[in-house]
């Protein structure tokens, strides 16, 4: 178990309560820890609710997302006949740190569309697809 502190001169330390974690993300308790922390942003935040609020006219989905309901064949899906006020998603943001060989690109789309091979992933897209799933959720971004 590694204590996690907010720290001052982080912007999202004023979002986040001190609290004891866990840096292995698969376990049981680092999930629920994450399920119960956005749940309680979602029902005690204003600027959250306003966030969550799907059924707004501006919601919108992203042009394509990660469908992580089977861990063994994620698969990128396109979201045009997608309704927005319904469908929810993770997203991801890190820096890739250089070139990607396995990015996704017109030429390669089509593939990914009926499956991504997990063992070309980077293991921190694995750990969030694999997070994704075990949420409940069904897409990632």
């Amino acid at each position: 178990m590694t204590n996690f502190k907010c720290v001052s001169d982080n912007p999202a330390a004023a979002w986040i309560k001190d609290w004891t974690g866990t840096v292995r993300v698969e376990t049981f308790e680092a999930l629920s820890c994450a399920k119960e922390r956005a749940e309680e942003c979602a029902r005690e935040h204003k600027a959250c609710q306003d966030f969550f609020d799907w059924s707004r006219p501006e919601a919108s989905l992203p042009t394509r997302l990660i469908d992580c309901s089977d861990l063994l064949h994620p698969r990128i899906v396109t979201t045009e006949n997608m309704d927005p006020t319904r469908e929810q998603y993770v997203v991801l943001s890190y820096v890739w740190g250089g070139e990607q060989p396995n990015r996704t690109t017109v030429k390669n789309l089509p593939v990914y569309m009926k499956g991504i091979d997990v063992t070309l992933l980077p293991n921190n897209i694995v750990d969030a697809i694999r997070v994704t799933h075990a949420l409940g959720i069904r897409y990632l971004w």
